[in-house]
């Protein structure tokens, strides 16, 4: 059967076959981008001209770009080929249609695609600002990401993801891969890349944007290999055999050289000791010290041992960088002797009145072993026993005062007790107590006013009698507390001429110690009072006086007997007496 065309005379044969193909297709669906379907027929060879195939947008929205419309008609070449361009504004899969003109039963239909217009996107571009740095460890490559939108305009304060192959050995500096980075204020984020290899090398550097990791871009930058310099380090003794006194100093310098013999400057030497010694220092700390080669390759250290002892001492010099790169050099320490000092005290005035005004006068004098004076020491001094009464240039014992340039040391004392007293002042070093001795200084007494008459005895005469409570302990400190364990205790009655108990009589009492120890009277009738060698006191309903008595050691003496004495003149130490026992 055949078919006739009305624009055509063309009769094809049954046996006629038409295919259509898609040439071009998945183009984007913007309106511009043509998918391409081609037609052919088969016609067991027997050619016939002016062949004309009709195409049909069957199912979807393209449209043929010479019409506009979904159906175009086509002229085919003399092979029975003819293609059509179409385009579609939406993102589908539709169908096409092809048939010769003169016969729609030799059709044929395909598929077609077109894919959405990618939305555009904010874009990463990167560029090696320093390229080819050496790789060892410290030089580095810098790489620039710089972000844009979609307006090409820069996007300030994103995350950018770096990231290095992993294995690589690369570092972004200090830190590792993956590395976060805000981009500034004009979209751009810059990072170092160091690598250490004795080869060339390339390495990829990716980023991406944190919140699209779709928007990434990579760049491969280079290192060059780096090549270890042979350095040699070498440590000499410049100074040696100083004394060990933690002043005078041992020098060692370590030089550091290439290869080459050139020396090396700014690297970092450390200098240890050994055996470890607490005593000895590396400028002025605790070994080990770092120091850095200067423009000649020298690093220099001073050495101070502060043992007084002779002693060697190993100093290691090495490179921070590389411990393997070390010299050593042996110092030596002198034994510092020290000096035999001698101090003596001397009183140079003395017998003072106690008024808290004039003075006695202490000198200790220092030498040492060849007996010459020595100056700038500091010499404590202090008495013996404390005393508050006692003060030494206007302040309380103990004060300092550094002997001057003939090795003197010289104080005055005061006492404001009014009292006759003696007082033991020890000198001694504040650098070693072991080196001291000591003088006695004595204070006389001021004439008190005269006393306040006794108020008039009862008819007759009134007599004295003690009794002794309990003896005495000598304590090794003063104390003011008439309760203190320690105390003697005695009492003393007044009677009248006929036997009778005498209260509200008015007696006088007074201490004396054999020797040289301090003994005072620290309670009356129960109540304490200010440590005093005398005092009155008013006798009980009963006629009697309690008296408490306390004594501390002199300078030689551990203790001694004491006296009480009782009178009704006031004279000092006069009357009848009680002996006390002291242990």
């Amino acid at each position: 059967m055949t078919n006739t065309d009305a624009s055509s005379s063309n009769v094809l044969p049954v046996d006629a076959k038409t295919t259509i193909e898609m040439v071009t297709d998945n183009s984007v669906a913007n309106g511009n981008s043509e998918n391409i379907a081609m037609a052919s027929l088969t016609n067991a060879g027997d050619y016939r001209g002016g062949l004309f195939f009709t195409f049909n947008i069957k199912k979807g929205n393209a449209t043929f770009v010479t019409t506009g419309q979904k159906t175009v008609t086509v002229k085919a070449n003399p092979a029975y080929i003819a293609s059509a361009s179409f385009v579609d504004t939406s993102a589908e899969t539709g169908e096409i249609e092809v048939y010769p003109t003169v016969n729609t039963a030799l059709s044929d239909k395909t598929s077609y695609t077109f894919g959405a217009v990618p939305v555009k996107k904010d874009m990463i571009s990167l560029k090696a600002t320093v390229d080819y740095a050496i790789a060892d460890g410290e030089d580095a490559d810098k790489v620039t990401a710089t972000l844009t939108d979609a307006n090409n305009q820069p996007l300030a304060m994103q995350q950018l993801k770096f990231e290095l192959p992993a294995g690589s050995g690369a570092t972004f500096g200090p830190d590792s891969s993956p590395l976060i980075v805000k981009t500034d204020s004009t979209g751009q984020a810059t990072v170092p890349v160091t690598l250490k290899s004795a080869q060339d090398a390339i390495i990829r550097v990716t980023c991406s944007l944190v919140t699209d990791a779709s928007i990434t871009r990579y760049i491969d930058i280079h290192f060059r290999a780096f090549v270890k310099p042979q350095l040699r380090l070498t440590a000499n003794t410049t100074k040696d055999n100083a004394p060990a006194n933690g002043t005078d100093v041992d020098t060692v310098v370590a030089t550091l050289v290439d290869q080459n013999n050139k020396p090396v400057s700014g690297v970092a030497v450390l200098f240890d000791i050994s055996p470890h010694n607490n005593d000895v220092f590396i400028q002025g700390a605790p070994p080990p010290q770092q120091v850095v080669t200067d423009v000649n390759g020298k690093a220099t250290v001073n050495i101070t041992d502060k043992s007084t002892l002779a002693e060697s001492i190993t100093v290691t010099a090495s490179l921070v960088s590389d411990a393997t790169v070390n010299d050593s050099a042996i110092v030596h320490f002198q034994a510092v002797v020290k000096p035999q000092l001698r101090l003596t005290a001397n009183a140079t005035k003395d017998n003072a009145p106690a008024n808290g005004t004039d003075v006695d006068t202490v000198v200790a004098t220092l030498v040492d072993q060849n007996n010459m004076p020595v100056s700038g020491v500091a010499v404590l001094f202090d008495i013996s026993p404390h005393n508050n009464d006692v003060f030494i240039q206007g302040a309380p014992p103990p004060q300092q005062v550094v002997t001057d340039a003939n090795g003197k040391a010289t104080v005055n004392i005061t006492d404001k007790s009014t009292l006759a007293e003696s007082i033991t002042v020890t000198a001694s070093l504040v650098s070693d107590a072991t080196v001291n001795d000591y003088t006695t200084i004595h204070f006389q007494v001021v004439n008190p006013a005269p006393p306040i008459p006794p108020p008039p005895p009862p008819s007759g005469q009134l007599s004295i009698t003690f009794r002794l409570y309990r003896p005495g302990i000598t304590q090794p400190i003063p104390f003011p507390n008439y309760q203190r364990v320690g105390t003697a205790r005695a009492y003393v009655f007044l009677n009248d001429s006929n036997g009778r108990p005498a209260p509200n009589s008015r007696v006088y009492l007074f201490v004396q110690s054999i020797y040289y120890v301090q003994s005072r009277i620290v309670g009356l009738n129960g109540y304490p009072i200010t440590p005093a060698p005398g005092a009155y006191a008013i006798t009980d309903g009963e006629g009697k006086v309690q008296v408490n008595i306390a004594q501390w050691p002199g300078p030689n003496v551990s203790s001694s007997p004491v006296r009480l004495y009782a009178n009704f003149t006031g004279q000092q130490p006069v009357g009848q007496f009680l002996p006390i026992t002291f242990t």
